[in-house]
């Protein structure tokens, strides 16, 4: 159960933390260099808390652990996918189109014409809201896998109980 309310905690707070930027209008200058970090960032240490949790109050089992950790990061990822695509279809309409045209002109600049067909039109797709929702949610489930076993491993060597 604290996986999943860990889980929930952190899609909380991102879908805050992202709201707070478009209401103060910096997530261009924020998150453009790499906007999943702070997505990353919460789902780990949530996955880091819920495994801690559950190790301290229950038997060591490296499945039972990694359970855990995995069931916490898809948490995340279902919730933030399903705010990602509201978000980018109806609140921040515009932020994918600057992206875009942004891509577009520097790659205008270094690239033939046959190069820069084939660019717009894979630029196209993935800044679409279903896009980044497909790939939000297929990132952070593969990270969450990882993550998961990972600390599961670690949590076996450090906090287990003997």
């Amino acid at each position: 159960m604290k996986s999943i309310l860990s889980g929930i905690l952190a899609s909380f707070l991102f879908i805050v933390f992202k709201l707070l930027l478009f209401s103060l209008n910096q997530q261009p200058l924020v998150l453009t260099s790499f906007p999943a970090a702070p997505l990353i960032i919460l789902t780990f240490a949530a996955i880091t808390w819920a495994i801690v949790q559950y190790v301290r109050l229950h038997p060591f089992s490296m499945l039972d652990v990694f359970k855990e950790g995995v069931r916490t990061g898809l948490v995340i990822a279902v919730l933030s996918s399903f705010f990602l695509y509201a978000y980018y279809a109806w609140i921040d309409t515009d932020y994918l189109e600057i992206v875009r045209i942004a891509k577009m002109q520097e790659a205008e600049k270094v690239m033939d014409a046959a190069a820069y067909k084939n660019f717009k039109n894979v630029t196209d797709f993935f800044n679409t809201p279903k896009s980044r929702t497909i790939f939000t949610l297929s990132g952070i489930t593969i990270f969450s896998f990882l993550s998961a076993l990972s600390l599961s491993v670690i949590a076996r060597f450090t906090i287990a109980k003997r």
